[in-house]
């Protein structure tokens, strides 16, 4: 493991880990009114008695980051820049950040601030310049932006995903990994604002011939998250056809998981329960719940 510490008051103060560790830890002046000793620790994720849980397609991208002193309230956005060995390729697997508050239950912590925000802060303050979203994906960083310190944070590497706050309004969601594929909100799906992932999933064509002998054809495995959400309106998916040819007669098929966490994907055809159309490019049907 390897240890950052050093305490920080009213000023602000910006400290950087100057062997292997590479940590970056930026608070603002203004952010705390008494000074705090700022610890931020690697630790191996063995040796923890609850350690983050992964789900499907997971995996830790760095060792755990155990902070001090755990739960510290801030007045203001502090930014910790980790460094990960994850493998982020064509944008095809994405970065999250976990918390743990009290070293056993983990969720996902969300940044509500935009990079402007965080930029003008530390820029007004220590007149350094972030890197943007495209620097820290070539360079390997995980960017933390936090007004508390939980007891750990964790770096998870996932397949790519996009981020969504839907409300009762009427909204259309596209994925960034293919943009024909999109789902379509009615009014009144949702009573209030929520928090929706599109995940696109694509599978090589390798991959489909040696699991499916060429007999079969398979467009993106589409996750709408999270799952077994239930809309007051069914929503509508555009999804488009596989560009490839069969020698027989094709036959459309449907199919939904709906398994969450750690359980095992179990698949159900759905072809019959739905209202499938199509056209010579996409895949439509409607869903009152979220699932893959």
């Amino acid at each position: 493991s390897f240890l950052v510490s050093f305490v920080v008051d009213a000023r602000g103060k910006t400290m950087c880990g100057m062997r292997h560790s590479g940590i970056r830890i930026i608070v603002s002046p203004g952010k705390t009114c008494k000074p705090i000793r700022v610890t931020c620790k690697l630790v191996n994720p063995d040796k923890l008695q609850h350690p983050p849980v992964m789900l499907e397609g997971e995996g830790l991208a760095s060792r755990v980051i155990k902070m001090g002193p755990p739960g510290a309230s801030f007045e203001g956005p502090v930014v910790i820049e980790v460094p990960h060995f994850a493998s982020l390729k064509h944008h095809s697997r994405d970065i999250i950040i976990l918390r743990s508050d009290d070293g056993e239950i983990w969720k996902e912590h969300i940044n509500y601030f935009s990079i402007a925000e965080i930029q003008n802060i530390v820029k007004n303050s220590f007149g350094e310049e972030l890197g943007n979203a495209e620097d820290l994906y070539n360079h390997g960083i995980a960017r933390i932006v936090t007004t508390t310190f939980p007891k750990y944070f964790a770096i998870i590497s996932s397949f790519s995903f996009d981020r969504f706050i839907v409300s009762s309004c009427e909204s259309e969601l596209k994925s960034s990994i293919d943009p024909n594929i999109r789902v379509f909100i009615p009014k009144k799906a949702f009573n209030k604002k929520i928090y929706l992932k599109l995940q696109v999933q694509k599978i090589p064509d390798h991959l489909k011939t040696k699991l499916l002998n060429g007999n079969v054809v398979s467009c993106s495995v589409v996750t709408l998250e999270p799952r077994r959400r239930r809309f007051h309106v069914p929503v509508s998916l555009m999804i488009p056809k596989p560009q490839i040819n069969l020698v027989n007669p094709q036959k459309l098929m449907l199919f939904c998981s709906l398994s969450e966490g750690q359980d095992k994907s179990v698949w159900e055809d759905i072809t019959n329960k739905s209202f499938l159309k199509e056209d010579e490019e996409s895949i439509y049907f409607n869903t009152s719940v979220s699932g893959r």
